[in-house]
């Protein structure tokens, strides 16, 4: 609610809200990139020679 905290301060908020929520989305996107590209092994595909 924005009652008594006046325009300026609620724009202030909206403003970095939307902030957040794109970094994160930027950053959610670019590690899937790179571990798209990365391909790390995983326990089924590791062999062990002994």
């Amino acid at each position: 609610r924005a009652r008594y905290w006046g325009t300026r301060k609620v724009g202030l908020q909206a403003f970095l809200t939307a902030l957040a929520v794109n970094l994160k989305r930027w950053v959610n996107i670019t590690l899937t990139k790179i571990k798209d590209k990365v391909k790390l092994p995983t326990a089924s595909t590791v062999t062990v020679s002994a």
